[in-house]
């Protein structure tokens, strides 16, 4: 009997666990095969849902040349161009196959952000990018 509090605490610390994990973002990604080099990214995936950021370093004055193939099997997959004190500079939402080139004048130095969002997506993309 003298063990039941502990019990009782044990208890209530998994509760209060599993509440603030609760509290995260959720992410799934099922059967994702995925590449990351600098000015490189691709990734196949049966489903994901979530969000990926890989971040790039430039120059006010560049140009962020963004090239982009995306095979969309299923749900959404979108695409964002953002800079932390200037926000969204672009950004696409896919539904269907495409393949296409954005240049985009980078007014600020620091680091820019290149975030993928899928919302139920099975499929690929293929992202290369460079910095003139």
């Amino acid at each position: 009997m003298k063990q039941t509090p502990k019990v009782v605490l044990t208890l209530v610390l998994l509760v209060v666990i599993g509440l603030l994990t609760g509290c995260g973002k959720s992410s799934l990604e099922i059967g994702m095969v995925e590449t990351n080099l600098p000015g490189r990214w691709e990734a196949s995936y049966t489903t994901f849902t979530g969000t990926k950021t890989d971040k790039i370093r430039a120059d006010a004055g560049q140009a962020l040349i963004l090239e982009y193939e995306v095979n969309v099997d299923k749900g959404d997959l979108s695409i964002e161009v953002n800079h932390q004190d200037a926000g969204a500079l672009w950004d696409v939402v896919l539904q269907e196959d495409v393949e296409d080139t954005v240049v985009l004048a980078l007014e600020q130095d620091g680091p820019y952000a290149i975030t993928i969002e899928g919302d139920n997506t099975g499929g690929s993309f293929d992202l290369s990018w460079e910095l003139e």
